[in-house]
C-alpha cells in the first residue's frame, strides 16, 4: 500500500522543485547573455591574391 506524503514532506518536495526550476532559469539566462556578448565566430579566410 502506498504511503501518502505528510505536509512537511510535500513542502520539501515543492521547495526542491521550485529551487531546481529557478536554478535552470538562471542558468538559461546566463548562457543566453554569454552568447549575446560574444560575436559569432565566423572564420573567413582572406582572398588569396597571386
Amino acid at each position: 500500500m502506498m504511503n501518502s506524503l505528510t505536509s512537511p514532506e510535500l513542502t520539501m518536495l515543492f521547495m526542491g522543485v521550485v529551487l531546481s526550476l529557478g536554478t535552470a532559469l538562471v542558468w538559461m539566462v546566463y548562457e543566453l547573455e554569454q552568447g549575446a556578448r560574444q560575436p559569432a565566430k565566423i572564420r573567413r579566410d582572406p582572398p588569396q591574391i597571386g
